[in-house]
């Protein structure tokens, strides 16, 4: 997994009418839900991978005993 790239805000300069670039906002806009739920699903596995990095380094002391009790 690729750490996702935020798209550019359109720049009004570039486009020859404000519906073209009112068309152009919408776009960006739909492109940035997906960048910022793509760059959740990124951030979640970085942490998922650290985890698993810092389990690997545990270790586990389990030590099993009886107790019995008699009269």
């Amino acid at each position: 997994m690729v750490e996702p790239v935020a798209p550019d805000y359109p720049s009004y300069f570039d486009y020859n009418s404000y519906t073209e670039y009112s068309a152009a906002v919408d776009q960006y806009r739909v492109k940035y839900d997906e960048y910022t739920d793509a760059r959740s699903e990124y951030y979640e596995k970085l942490e998922r991978d650290r985890l698993r990095e810092k389990l690997e380094s545990e270790t586990l002391n389990y030590s099993n005993s009886s107790l019995y009790y008699f009269d």
